[in-house]
């Protein structure tokens, strides 16, 4: 400060100075040492602990023990305390991108961050909201990582070089859908450990049950080949979709004009189909009361406060007219129920899900055709 007072031969006022104090200490940790002292202190990790609880319950998606992921976030809280705390706003430039590019990530930071509000007994500015959804983006695409891709085993029939020419075609081929690839040869098949792998290709029968799905390939890789073998790994996707989004789920033409009545229509809809109770109904209402749904121009995307229930689906209402939900025009409403403990596609079907969301262009195009085939064909695009 005093050498800002020198360079431009200014006095500050204790204000200022108090100012400049809080807003340095909101931004700077002074050392690792002090860092380690306040991650062991009992009120930030509980307050990091019940954020990542209350994701886990509403969205199934389990952060909580994941060392690295916690660290990021702790970072972020260790600053944002003393903004909280002094009331010290800071600008977020990535707040509009994260709210329409991350839009589900957003969903659940906004979530997350009612622990926040009601341990500080405030507001969390959006600004400060789309910080968080930036970390639970990157905690996804760190997760993501580790499912999304596959791993193969090609069993060597037919010699180092031919083998070694295969593993290079594979990896340029369908590089983002592989993770590893290992090889072996037939007298190193019954040693291997099956628990790493997802597929094995081979280049020659043979009459050996394995525990894993077995293709038989062409080691010179031609363009029908490349298609198939695509087509195998875009089935998880096909799985996706048949497993959350049902037809006798979708209803058009929704003429109410207010939200609960336009949970309702929803809600008894499902109810012919799953056993679900009033007890989803009012969580819904529950995670309403909390901020409003609507995080992208025409869509609304609902879901309970807490999973309490053991199936997962996706209930998709239009509305035969825009109504104001709370912060913008809704026309699509998305009622997702993701059942207690469902994460083997959890994954991928939020990120399937966001990037149709996502899509103004794909959005326009149900609105005008709105039924559960455009929906579908849409998704899958």
């Amino acid at each position: 400060m005093c050498f800002l007072e020198k360079k431009f031969d200014i006095v500050f006022s204790q204000e200022e100075l108090l100012f400049f104090t809080m807003y340095l200490n909101t931004q700077l940790v002074s050392s690792t040492n002090k860092m380690i002292k306040l991650e062991r202190e009992k009120n930030f990790v509980k307050i990091l602990d019940e954020m990542l609880e209350v994701v886990l319950n509403a969205f199934q998606l389990d952060y909580t023990n994941n060392s690295e992921i916690k660290s990021l976030f702790m970072q972020h809280i260790l600053r944002l305390h003393n903004r909280l705390s002094y009331n010290i706003k800071i600008k977020n430039p990535i707040l509009d991108t994260m709210k329409t590019q991350y839009a589900d990530s957003y969903m659940i930071a906004n979530y997350a961050c009612s622990v926040l509000k009601k341990h500080y007994k405030k507001d969390i500015p959006e600004d400060e909201i789309g910080y968080f959804a930036m970390l639970f983006a990157c905690a996804k695409e760190m997760k993501e990582k580790n499912l999304k891709n596959k791993n193969i085993l090609i069993v060597n029939v037919s010699g180092k070089s031919l083998a070694k020419l295969f593993m290079y075609k594979y990896k340029d081929n369908f590089d983002k859908y592989i993770d590893k690839i290992y090889e072996c040869n037939l007298a190193e098949l019954n040693n291997f450990d099956f628990d790493k792998i997802d597929y094995i290709f081979i280049t020659s029968k043979i009459n050996i049950d394995l525990p894993k799905p077995v293709f038989d390939i062409n080691i010179l890789l031609e363009s029908h080949d490349v298609l198939e073998v695509e087509k195998l790994f875009k089935n998880e996707e096909k799985t996706i979709l048949e497993k959350y989004y049902k037809k006798h789920l979708f209803i058009n033409n929704i003429k109410e004009i207010e939200k609960e009545k336009i949970l309702k229509v929803l809600f008894n809809n499902c109810k012919k189909y799953y056993d679900i109770d009033k007890r989803f109904y009012n969580s819904v209402l529950k995670r309403e009361e909390l901020g409003t749904t609507d995080f992208m121009e025409d869509v609304a995307i609902m879901h309970p406060h807490k999973s309490i229930f053991d199936y997962s689906f996706v209930a998709v209402g239009v509305l035969d007219k825009p109504i104001w939900w709370g912060r913008k025009n809704v026309t699509i409403v998305f009622l997702i129920c993701i059942a207690v403990g469902d994460d083997e596609y959890l994954e991928n079907f939020y990120k399937i899900t966001s990037s149709f969301l996502l899509n103004e262009e794909k959005i326009q195009i149900l609105k005008k055709n709105p039924s559960f085939e455009t929906l579908y064909l849409l998704l899958s695009s």
